[in-house]
């Protein structure tokens, strides 16, 4: 393949990377949580005024609640002390929590309307990541596939393939699976229900520094392929040169 083919589609996989890691800085945007009860800090535990309640484990635990009157939202409706569900002007509340001076809460967090503009944005730009990620994967497919012989073909692509699912289902599976342990502040029932807030923006960190080092390793490529072009030229007017004398 020629090699400005060559140096193009590299040079779209680095565009592709440059896009990515711009696309995750924007993500480090976060919101207001407002009050949350039982958290501190880095640590949750059951407020008080439920504990008398027996919560068991569930499968799935994180569902908050917002006691109006305190502007304070519960976890769940069992750590809020909730028994019971009443109907109002055709809304769903929780009755009988025993953590809510009027006994109500309402479904949902307290913050959620503050937190509803970082959310859509995220619901956005997730979508252009993985955009992003197909035509990364497209240049560097093109590429693979034009650099080796055609009876090599098959090979290459299994070699391919076999790194990137050692990377993403080993090594990636870990590396995510232990940045959630270490940001865990709420086990329960077999799995973790709440990270601290400092979770997204390691989540963020860990994906962006992946894709620096693919736009390091793609530049790299870009400048080393050049310059042997260029050596390569510097060679052949030598020869010519020589040969005219």
């Amino acid at each position: 393949m020629p090699s400005i083919i060559r140096l193009d589609l590299l040079t779209n996989a680095a565009k592709m990377c440059f896009f990515s890691v711009i696309v995750y800085v924007m993500l480090m945007v976060g919101c207001d949580t407002g009050r949350v009860a039982g958290l501190q800090g880095n640590s949750y535990t059951q407020p008080q005024c439920s504990q008398t309640c027996g919560c068991a484990p569930q499968w799935q635990e994180f569902a908050p609640l917002c006691v109006a009157d305190q502007m304070t939202t519960y976890l769940s409706p069992c750590h809020a002390g909730c028994s019971g569900i009443d109907e109002v002007d055709g809304l769903q509340v929780y009755a009988n929590c025993t953590c809510a001076s009027f006994r109500r809460a309402t479904i949902g967090a307290c913050s959620g309307n503050s937190c509803e503009g970082v959310y859509q944005m995220h619901q956005i730009l997730y979508p252009s990541l993985i955009i992003f990620a197909v035509l990364y994967f497209q240049a560097q497919g093109t590429l693979l596939l034009r650099v080796v012989e055609p009876r090599d073909k098959s090979v290459l692509l299994g070699l391919a393939g076999a790194f990137i699912a050692l990377f993403t289902f080993v090594f990636g599976h870990l590396i995510f699976i232990g940045i959630s342990s270490m940001n865990c502040i709420w086990w329960s029932g077999g799995r973790c229900h709440l990270h601290s807030k400092q979770h997204p923006y390691s989540m963020v960190i860990a994906s962006g520094s992946m894709v620096i080092i693919a736009f390091i390793i793609t530049v790299t490529t870009i400048v080393w392929i050049k310059l042997s072009e260029r050596r390569k030229k510097t060679i052949e007017v030598e020869l010519v040169g020589q040969s005219q004398t």
